[in-house]
């Protein structure tokens, strides 16, 4: 109830929430279903370099356009 209620304050100031620290996919559906705007945390990658970030997103950016979906 908590966390809902902090997410449902900042977007009723008209901020935007990021949740970090976020490592599994049942902590995942709940920050959806909360409407959380975004996510940062190990579910999706450890910390990367600058080149390994690149390499990051261009695979993603080709499996988005190859299934039109990203987790």
């Amino acid at each position: 109830k908590l966390l809902g209620g902090v997410i449902t304050l900042a977007k009723t100031l008209g901020m935007k929430v990021i949740a970090e620290g976020v490592e599994t996919k049942q902590e995942l559906i709940l920050l959806r279903d909360l409407k959380c705007d975004a996510i940062q945390g190990y579910l999706y990658s450890k910390p990367l370099s600058t080149a390994d970030f690149i390499l990051f997103v261009e695979k993603a950016l080709r499996a988005k356009s190859e299934t039109d979906f990203i987790v």
